[in-house]
Formats: structure tokens, sequence, C-alpha cells
């Protein structure tokens, strides 16, 4: 077949696809394959080319109706699958056969009806619960467990008049147990980047889906990308913000925040309207849910101003280096909780006569498996600290080696924010840093918005879905072990 020949080929392949996101006609030359399958020897999902339409469509679904994206095994067209079923009936041994190796994983009882998606279990649309949570039972014995094409069929003992049918693509997916754990926590971990940032086009962003999805993507995987050629138009910033979901309300304004710098601290208010230098740190940290993405758009930027560089550091791939440097400080500041917050009173930037914030978590938060999913770093709306007497100089040592860490890593990214280039970064992941500059009579003007994390995250999912691309692994500062 010409799956198969196709699959024999994946240099092939790899051209093909290429040429096929970017729009050449080279499919033209496979009319008479309407549809061809590609089985991936990375990826489970099949790419599916449809030569009469453009782009992919998808193919292999996941339980709720889905596309899969995340996928670590390939299914066998031959053999598909056995099952064994252990002596207390409670847990089953799935093996699917792969090109190179089978798949091998256990699933209890208990797990595969509390994820049953029956029309009667689940809304076949959104995936929601149909049936009320308290009618499961905390323990569940198998029936029947068999293989019918490629799906797993089961029935309980408890309710011999219900079925669940779980396709074997879903099963591998959603697999579970320590190693897979550990494997995607490895594998999600930042890693800051050390060569040339990603720069992209305003213009090809707006019109091209796939333009946007490798700007986010790449926003994601090195923590931050450039956009270059951006009008200096009032709604440049509101205009990427809204291609991702909609730039979210803050202490600044409902939407984009203007920032003119001032020569002096007394007409500016605060520090980030200066022209004085800012420390590394997170925007707004003390919101519960601070800020996930932000936007800082150069709207002007005259040519006799000197001075302004700034810098980036991956602050989640530094805790790991300090991990790995100084274990017992990096275990203090995971349990000491500190205080940030603000108080402001009739400042002009912003949206309210006076506020007042206040948050406490610790410097380093870690999830499963102690790996650090969420970072915070702003030295400048820290409150007194209040903890434990004993842990007050081991806190203080570890803050100091930990910054110390942080002013001497060469791990940075240092550059000049120049008229018309929009800096787009991840404020959970990176801390940034600007240096005093001099206005000399001239004018620095940026533009800035911040996008919700989760619905950044909900665009990404939906752009891969929609184009046939991988959903990344990379953590995103959100306190998940993976995106």
């Amino acid at each position: 077949s010409i799956a198969t020949k196709f699959s024999q080929y994946k240099v092939f392949i790899d051209i093909l696809e290429m040429f096929m996101r970017k729009g050449a006609n080279i499919l033209k030359k496979f009319h008479s394959y309407p549809r061809v399958a590609v089985y991936r020897q990375w990826n489970m999902q099949p790419l599916v080319i449809d030569c009469c339409r453009k782009g992919p469509i998808k193919s292999l679904l996941n339980i709720n109706g889905r596309p899969l994206n995340r996928t670590y095994s390939t299914i066998s067209q031959t053999e598909p699958a056995s099952v064994d079923i252990s002596s207390d009936k409670k847990i089953i041994e799935l093996s699917v056969a792969g090109d190179h190796a089978p798949f091998l994983s256990s699933y209890h009882a208990v797990w595969l009806r509390h994820h049953c998606a029956c029309p009667k279990c689940k809304n076949p649309n959104s995936g929601r619960p149909l049936m009320p949570p308290e009618n499961l039972l905390k323990s569940y014995t198998f029936k029947e467990v068999a293989v019918s094409g490629k799906n797993l069929i089961v029935s309980w003992e408890e309710e011999s008049d219900h079925q669940g049918v779980y396709p074997l693509s879903w099963l591998v997916e959603n697999a579970y147990g320590e190693e897979k754990v550990q494997k995607l926590a490895r594998e999600a971990r930042p890693k800051a980047l050390l060569g040339r940032h990603s720069e992209f086009s305003f213009e090809t962003i707006t019109i091209s889906e796939e333009v946007r999805l490798d700007w986010m993507l790449k926003t994601v995987e090195d923590g931050f990308a450039v956009v270059k050629q951006v009008p200096s138009v009032d709604d440049a910033v509101m205009t990427l913000g809204n291609l991702i979901f909609e730039l979210r309300g803050n202490l600044y304004g409902n939407g984009v925040s203007s920032i003119m710098a001032k020569d002096t601290l007394t007409e500016a208010g605060d520090q980030s309207y200066s022209t004085l230098e800012l420390e590394y740190h997170q925007d707004v940290p003390y919101y519960e849910s601070s800020p996930g993405f932000q936007l800082i758009h150069c709207f002007k930027r005259s040519s006799c101003v000197t001075g302004g560089e700034s810098s980036l550091i991956d602050i989640m791939s530094l805790a790991e280096d300090f991990r790995n440097k100084n274990p017992e400080d990096f275990d203090i500041l995971t349990k000491v909780p500190i205080r940030l917050g603000v108080q402001f009173d009739n400042l002009h930037f912003l949206n309210r006569p006076r506020v007042q914030f206040q948050r406490e978590r610790p410097l380093i938060t870690v999830g499963a498996g102690n790996e650090v999913t969420a970072v915070i770093w702003d030295p400048g709306t820290e409150l007194p600290l209040c903890t434990a007497k004993e842990l007050i100089e081991p806190y203080y040592r570890a803050r100091h080696n930990f910054l110390k860490l942080l002013m001497t890593t060469p791990k940075k990214q240092e550059f000049i924010l120049k008229e018309g280039s929009l800096l787009v970064f991840n404020n959970r992941r990176m801390v940034h840093r600007r240096k005093g500059f001099q206005l000399n009579g001239g004018v620095r003007h940026l533009r800035l918005g911040y996008v919700n994390v989760d619905e950044f995250k909900s665009e990404v999912y939906s752009l891969c879905n929609k184009l046939g691309r991988r959903i990344p692994l990379t953590r995103v500062g959100d306190n998940n072990i993976t995106f």
C-alpha cells in the first residue's frame, strides 16, 4: 500500500510534510490517493493527508473524540494487542505490538471504570461526566476483558450490564506509572536557551496560523521570542494578544498599559516608569494568578536615547542548577514561605485610586518527583519574612546563594528592545531586567499586555490539534509537571 511505501522512506515523508505545511503544490501530485495515512515511528498518530483539501485532517481520535498528539509508541496494524488478567481480577496487563518493541502497561479495573467514556458516562461533545461521581465505587473487579480490533472491551463484576470501550491508542497515550511520570518530568524540564533567539514577522503571525503556532511553540520551548516589524499603532499589542486569547486586566489597566519613561522618579511614581535600572524580577507575582505571558512592544525609542539594555534568565532552569550546586539551600527555599505584596495610593498609572495585594508561597515550588514546577522572584515586592526563628538564618543564606547564581550565570539573553520590536516571554519562567538609560531629550515609549497562562496553553492545544502538530511538554511555571 502507499502507506507502507511511505513508512519506508521517512526522509521523503519529512520533505512532504514540510512542503505541505508551507502550502506547496506538491500535494497535487497525489490526487489519485485522496487519503494517505503515514505512521511515524516516533508518533503513533498518523499524519493523514487529504489531497483534495489544504492541511492535514485527523484520523486517530482519543477517547473523547479529540485528536491524539502526545504518544510514546507505534501501534502495529497487523497484531494490535493482547491482554492478561491478574488472579484477583483487579489488574490487566496490556501488550500492544509496535514496529520495534511491544508497548507494555498495566491498568486497574477501578481506573478504567472511572474513565469510561461511553454515552452513559460522559458527554461525547465536551467529555464532561454524566454519571454522578458518588455512583462510582472505590474498587472494581473485571468480569470480561477482550481486544476487538483496535479497542479494548471491558465489563465489571459490580456492573454486569455496563461495558466500557477503550481505543488502544488512548490507552497507550494515557498509560500511567512511576516510570511514565519520571519520563515525562525529565522531558518537560525547561532548558535555558544558549543560542540565538527566534524572531518572527508581525504580519505573518497575523495572517498564518502555522506561523502563529510556530511563534507560540518557540515561546513555550525557549521561554521567549521576538516579533519584528510591529507597526507603531496603539492596537498592535491588542492584536497579537487577541490572536492568542485576549489580554487580561490588572492593576495597571484593563488591557494594554502605556509606559512613557520619565526622567525623575517623582514624575514616574514607580521605577518601571522611570529611567532607573530595574533588577531581575517577574511582573505582578503577588497575584494568585500572576500573568502568564507578557507582550512588550517598543512603540517609540528616539535615536538619542542611550542605554536600557534588557536581559532575560530562565529562572526555572536556574533553580535546577541551584539544586545541583546547593541541595540544602534548595530544600530551604522550597519550604519557607515568603510574602509578596504592594500598596499604592493615587499613582497616575493605576486604574484604581488605591490598591493593596499580598500573597504567600515558597520561592521555589516542587511537585511530583520533587520537580521544579514554579519559581517566584521579585525582591522589590517582598514583605518582611515571617517564619520560625530557627529558619531565618538558613533562609537568608539560601536566598543569598540563589541570588549570587542568578547574577553570575552565563545562561542569559541580552539585547536592546528597538522601536518596532515586540518581546513576548513567559513571565512565570523568565525573569527580566532592564539597565538604566538616558532620554537625552528623546522618548522611550513601551506598550505592554498580559495573557493568562491557561488561555495561552488553550490556544496552543487548539492550534496543535487543528494543524496536526505535536503538543509540547515543556512546563511553563503554572505548577504542572508538564505543559
